[in-house]
């Protein structure tokens, strides 16, 4: 009778503890990169802004699953299909430019050293 939550129980602690160690992992590489102008309290305050948004928009899908039924909810999962479908046709239609903007890319994205 009680198996249920026991076992949402166990799903939710395994979840969290998951979640918690790669949030670690994360916050160490942040905190060894802390300079002059890169502060502990900068971590901190975004730790906890990311983790309010977090909250936030997952309070808005849960009201928001309230209000909608699932079966339009389930479609939502053709959204990803439609994005890819659509950037594939910008690849094919741009064949020329789409180089160039990957170099561009390049240039902008910097790796985070741990």
């Amino acid at each position: 009778m009680i198996d249920w939550l026991l076992a949402a129980i166990k799903v939710g602690v395994a979840a969290g503890v998951a979640t918690t160690f790669d949030d670690n992992i994360y916050l160490t590489g942040f905190f060894s990169e802390v300079n002059r102008n890169f502060r502990p309290k900068h971590i901190v305050v975004g730790e906890i802004l990311g983790f309010t948004c977090l909250i936030s928009v997952s309070l808005i899908g849960f009201l928001v699953g309230l209000i909608i039924s699932s079966s339009w909810i389930g479609l939502l999962g053709i959204l990803p299909i439609l994005i890819g479908i659509n950037n594939l046709r910008l690849i094919i239609t741009n064949k020329e430019e789409f180089p160039s903007k990957m170099s561009e890319t390049k240039k902008k994205f910097t790796i985070p050293r741990f």
